[in-house]
């Protein structure tokens, strides 16, 4: 698998460390670069030639997050710059009307999603690579209980609880563990099965990850910029 003769140059960590449960592996062509910071977009700019930017992971707590303004720059100066999957998926969100490309059903959910909130998408990590999750991001966990909703195991006014009660916490805090503390104490009857399932079924729902995947097989590969 390879991209065209241009670098495309991929900002990513903890999303990007979901996908060594799969057999995919980066095209060539593609720069893995670490969750980016602010300044890092202006600086991969100042020191390349134009080509694609991919945003997916983000510094937030303990940096300031990749600016604005970079990112219009690098479109500016005639970059390709695609949002997905998390902190790429706010911006992409914020910037579309300056040209910026978002990709993927967590960029979706920003746009379609009344209430859904930019900590949905975060979490904690290890500061350095392979950058493995320490908390699970709430649009997994939401994703998971929409199918249980669905499929009629919860009802929607008990989805709807457990969302709520979540989306209270800090985003560090929410482990499986305190998931499933939250839904014990909704869910009286069959809680048990429900917390078997999430232990069972947690990597299905993993959409982040899966929008990763999805764009590195759709996009890169077939070197489609737009």
């Amino acid at each position: 698998m390879s991209v065209d003769k241009d670098p495309w140059f991929l900002f990513a960590g903890p999303t990007l460390y979901g996908l060594r449960s799969t057999a995919l592996t980066l095209p060539a062509g593609v720069v893995s670069l670490p969750p980016a910071k602010r300044g890092d977009i202006a600086k991969l700019v100042e020191e390349n030639p134009p080509s694609v930017i991919v945003l997916v992971d983000g510094l937030f707590h303990q940096n300031p997050s990749v600016g604005h303004r970079e990112l219009i720059s690098a479109i500016d100066e005639g970059w390709v710059v695609w949002g997905l999957s998390s902190i790429g998926a706010i911006r992409a969100r914020e910037l579309l009307q300056y040209g910026m490309k978002g990709f993927g059903r967590v960029f979706r959910m920003f746009t379609q999603i009344e209430d859904f909130r930019d900590d949905e998408v975060a979490l904690l990590h290890e500061p350095g690579p392979p950058y493995r999750r320490l908390s699970e991001p709430l649009v997994n966990i939401r994703d998971w209980l929409c199918e249980l909703s669905e499929e009629g195991t919860i009802s929607q006014e008990q989805f709807a609880k457990v969302i709520a009660s979540l989306s209270n916490r800090w985003f560090g805090d929410r482990s499986l563990e305190i998931v499933f503390r939250e839904v014990a104490e909704i869910i009286k009857v069959g809680r048990d099965q429900v917390f078997v399932r999430l232990r069972r079924d947690i990597e299905m729902h993993r959409i982040k990850t899966f929008d990763l995947q999805e764009f590195l097989r759709t996009k890169v590969t077939r070197s489609e910029k737009n």
